[in-house]
């Protein structure tokens, strides 16, 4: 059996092991807080769409735009509370680094494995309130290929065309911050470039 230790640093905690194994499991209590936190703006949008006179203010006069707003927070955060569950019963780890690759379990959608073979490097972008953490590879297509998930593969493609990759890792539901997430990969990355001569792995 291969020992193991459990880092702790800054907002980071995982487990790391003599053959190299990084796992970083997935956080019940950031969860937990965007399940809340979804499941207060799906009320308030139940709310909203059948009692909008309720709300009707010197800002917001009319009943069928506040009913408009209810029926928005609703749709969207109703898809949002179902992808949050499924990761709040989700048993499985949330990220792996392997001499293999990274295998990526934080997302919406499970992406699976990334061979470092297929690696080029990492970089941060941050939409609205959130971090993404950039996987630039060489081989988009085989990624969005290999994809089953018609959303899944959607989702992939248009990162493809906004982002310059379909791979992106979301550290908000990991019990690692960005930050640290995108460092420690770079680490791991360049450790496997000096194994290989500085090349890719």
């Amino acid at each position: 059996m291969t020992a193991c230790n459990i880092v702790s640093a800054g907002y980071a905690s995982y487990t790391k092991c003599m053959n190299g194994v990084i796992e970083i499991p997935l956080s019940k209590t950031k969860i937990t807080l965007y399940f809340i936190g979804a499941l207060m703006f799906v009320l308030l949008g139940i709310v909203f769409s059948y009692e909008p006179s309720t709300f009707i203010s010197f800002r917001y006069p009319s009943p069928t735009l506040i009913r408009l707003a209810g029926i928005a927070s609703l749709m969207f955060f109703g898809v949002c509370l179902l992808f949050i569950t499924r990761k709040l019963v989700d048993s499985k780890i949330g990220l792996r680094i392997s001499d293999a690759g990274i295998w990526v379990n934080s997302n919406n959608f499970e992406i699976g494995l990334i061979e470092w073979d297929d690696i080029t490097g990492f970089r941060t972008v941050k939409i609205s309130y959130t971090k993404l953490i950039i996987v630039k590879t060489r081989k988009p297509a085989k990624y969005i290929d290999r994809t089953t998930n018609v959303l899944a593969k959607r989702t992939m493609r248009s990162n493809h065309r906004t982002l310059g990759s379909p791979l992106t890792i979301m550290a908000r539901s990991l019990s690692i911050d960005s930050d640290e997430l995108e460092q420690l990969l770079l680490q791991q990355l360049e450790k496997r470039r000096a194994t290989t001569g500085g090349k890719n792995p």
